[in-house]
Formats: structure tokens, C-alpha cells, sequence
């Protein structure tokens, strides 16, 4: 599996330029109160050279792209610099700009969320890296896995795998940790009781070779930390897994 974050900037609806990561940072407010940042663009590779003139946007087009077809977009955003700049070089380049955050294309209407945290998480799994930090965010975290992975589209069998409610935080934990330990980093199982039946369906996995064991230590700490979500969640989640064949262990 291919992922990367792929970002493309356009002017005048055509492609002009590509580069690997996107850092954007609150500078000041102009005398018309208008929000100007700095637009950081890292590693630029340009299809063609080219100006851009103070007052002219172009569109950001941030997409991460999965098993080298599928493309998922994260946003479009409208780019306005305040003084002229150059393109003509393979270069980082730093713009003073203001920015429609809300800008989207009509034809593609959940394409107009940006969320930073999300692009620099992306950034670091591309490089081997994870930092605490998005971990202690774990709808973040969890909401970057399924952009970043995609559903399972296969269960891997002999894995033995060790919840303790000691350390699970919440429902989104919960998930994570399943998702790691069963599937491996920055991978994605389900976010709910729904979507854990969901995926197991869609990775025809077969209940009667599945040899996968989970165990459940301090499950009466775990019970009350996920059933403030809905009474008899904890209950709800063993019966689905064990209606595609998982061994479940459950110990004080």
C-alpha cells in the first residue's frame, strides 16, 4: 500500500505545481482586519515555471492518496498572496497570504475541511514517525487513520491481542488499539458497534478460521469506562467479535 500526502496548486484551473507538505501559521491582522498568514509550501516541484502577481489566487489542493488509485480529498483552499511571487525553481517557498478557508468546489462538496493537525499527522506517518501529542487526540486520531488506510480490506489470522481497561481512555482508544495491535500502525477498524460489524463484513473474513484471540484484562474497569457511551456497550462489542470467530478472554 502506497500513502502519501500529495498536495497540487492550481492557477487559473490549471495545474502548476506540486509539493509534499503544507504548513500554515496566523501572522497578523491587516488595517481591514483581515487575517493574514504565512503559507510555508516544502520540497515545491513546478510543472511548468511561473508568476504569481500580488492579488491573484490560486487553489491548494491538498489529497492523500490510497493504493495508487483512490484519491480522498482534505480540502481546497484559496490562496491570495500579498506581494508577487516566483515559481520558476524546485524550492520551499514561503508566502504572506490571506486564505478563504471555505473555499470548495461545488462539485466535490466535502472537499472544504482543513484541519493542520490532520496534514502534520500525515506528514509524520509518511516518515516513520508518530508523536504523542495526536495520540492523546484520539477522534483525531482515529479519523486520520480511516483517511490514512482506508477499511480493512483483510484480517490477518494468529494475532494475540491484549486490551487492558486499565489503559483505554474512551470509545476512539478502544478502537485504536484494536486497530494496531490486529492490523498494525496508523490503521483503522471502525469508530462504533456499527462500523466494528461494518468492517469485519467488508474483510470477508471467515469465522470459522479466524484464530484470533482477544483478552480483555480489568474488563469491569473497561465496562464502566464504555458503557457511559450506552449500557452494555463492552457486552455488545464481544458478541459482535465473537460472531466472526474471535476467541475472547476475559480477566480481572
Amino acid at each position: 500500500m502506497n500513502n502519501n500526502l500529495n498536495v497540487e496548486i492550481f492557477n487559473k484551473g490549471v495545474l502548476k505545481s506540486k509539493c509534499d507538505y503544507v504548513f500554515i501559521d496566523y501572522y497578523f491582522d491587516d488595517d481591514d482586519n483581515n487575517e493574514v498568514y504565512l503559507l510555508y509550501l516544502y520540497n515545491v516541484k513546478n510543472i511548468m515555471p511561473w508568476n504569481l502577481t500580488k492579488g491573484e489566487s490560486f487553489i491548494i489542493s491538498s489529497k492523500l492518496i490510497r493504493h495508487d488509485l483512490e484519491v480522498q480529498d482534505i480540502s481546497f483552499l484559496k490562496i491570495t498572496p500579498l506581494h508577487n511571487r516566483n515559481f520558476g525553481i524546485t524550492n520551499n517557498i514561503e508566502i504572506e497570504c490571506t486564505i478563504d478557508f471555505d473555499f470548495y468546489d461545488e462539485s466535490n462538496l466535502t472537499a472544504k475541511e482543513y484541519n493542520q493537525d490532520v496534514i502534520d499527522l500525515y506528514f509524520f506517518w509518511d516518515n516513520d514517525k508518530d508523536f504523542l501529542k495526536y495520540r492523546k487526540n484520539q477522534l483525531l486520531y482515529t479519523r486520520a487513520a480511516l483517511r490514512y488506510s482506508g477499511v480493512p480490506q483483510y484480517i490477518p489470522n494468529d494475532k494475540h491481542i491484549v486490551i487492558d481497561g486499565n489503559s483505554i481512555s474512551g470509545i476512539f482508544d478502544l478502537y485504536n488499539n484494536l486497530a494496531e495491535q490486529l492490523l498494525g500502525n496508523k490503521t483503522y477498524i471502525a469508530s462504533t458497534l456499527d462500523g466494528l460489524q461494518d468492517s469485519l463484513v467488508v474483510s470477508n473474513i471467515d469465522k470459522n478460521s479466524n484464530t484470533n484471540t482477544i483478552e480483555l484484562l480489568n474488563h469491569d474497569i473497561l465496562k464502566k469506562t464504555l458503557n457511559v457511551r450506552l449500557d452494555d456497550y463492552l457486552e455488545i462489542f464481544i458478541e459482535i467479535l465473537k460472531s466472526f470467530g474471535f476467541n475472547i478472554i476475559m480477566k480481572d
